[in-house]
């Protein structure tokens, strides 16, 4: 079984850095220090601005 792992770590596996994306499950915005639990479906979003 594969441990819990918190948001901020699969986003640095990744090579994506957090303050340039939104994470969302089931609905809902997760943050940083939030677990995933394998089997979780997750979207990331890239974050926009303009100005």
């Amino acid at each position: 079984m594969v441990p819990p792992k918190p948001v901020h770590v699969v986003l640095a596996q990744l090579n994506i850095r957090p303050t340039t994306v939104l994470v969302i499950r089931e609905g809902g915005l997760l943050t940083p220090d939030t677990a995933l639990k394998n089997g979780d479906s997750i979207i990331v979003r890239t974050v926009v601005s303009s100005g």
